[in-house]
């Protein structure tokens, strides 16, 4: 055995046992390489901290590989006890989430049941005025009587009468009905429709910009306006 391998050399300048920690190992050699400073009346260039050096460097690689310091026992291998319920316990792991997916989907009635309710409804709500029967009236309510949409937003063309329940009364209305105000902010009519607005920022009305867009609007009294067709009486 060589000085690099003779670990026990290293143990004894060391003051430590095979079975020391690395942690203990390395205090070890750091004390040891303090104690060959010249400081301490060591002498830190011989053959001594070469050697000490080397072992050291051995000892670590050793260590690296076989989880140990030379010379120390290897550890106890730990040997499973043979179970002879694990292959069946493997088995119930391995169904168990088989299992419990094929408890969360749901059963081909309630599946097909679905889809002859959403047929009946397509159906029914296709025929005319006829009522909804009872159990689907209180789910779905009469489609039918349900109300359009209001205007979202201020557009040219829009008649007076959605501009109202858009917008609110106005704070005053100008030259024959034609200009309503709305604080800074306006809209312009002409035969009953928008043609112009702006969107003031103290006061936005309900548009999309604050002004419209394209050409200028023509001001009011521009075009005549058709009248009012008098409403006719009907024979029965």
């Amino acid at each position: 055995m060589t000085h690099q391998t003779d670990f026990f050399v290293l143990y004894r300048e060391l003051g430590i046992e095979p079975e020391c920690s690395m942690d203990g190992l390395r205090l070890a050699y750091r004390r040891r390489v303090a104690d060959l400073h010249p400081d301490r009346g060591g002498d830190s260039g011989g053959d001594t901290l070469k050697s000490l050096n080397q072992r050291y460097a051995a000892a670590l690689d050793f260590h690296r590989h076989y989880g140990r310091l030379p010379g120390a026992p290897p550890a106890p291998s730990v040997r499973r006890r043979h179970d002879p319920a694990e292959p069946a316990r493997r088995m119930e792991d391995a169904v168990e989430p088989e299992l419990e997916q094929e408890a969360r989907r749901p059963s081909k009635v309630v599946v097909y049941g679905i889809v002859l309710v959403a047929a009946l409804l397509v159906w029914w709500l296709s025929r005319t005025e006829a009522p909804l029967p009872g159990f689907l009236e209180s789910v779905i309510g009469n489609k039918r009587e349900t109300a359009p949409p209001a205007a979202i937003a201020l557009r040219r063309g829009m008649p007076a009468r959605d501009v109202l329940a858009l917008l609110g009364d106005p704070v005053s209305r100008e030259f024959g009905d034609t200009h309503w105000e709305y604080g800074p902010s306006w809209v312009r009519f002409e035969c009953a429709e928008v043609i112009d607005w702006y969107s003031s920022p103290l006061r936005p009305l309900k548009a999309s910009r604050s002004r419209p867009s394209g050409t200028a609007a023509t001001s009011a009294g521009a075009r005549r306006c058709p009248p009012v067709a008098a409403a006719s009486t009907r024979r029965w």
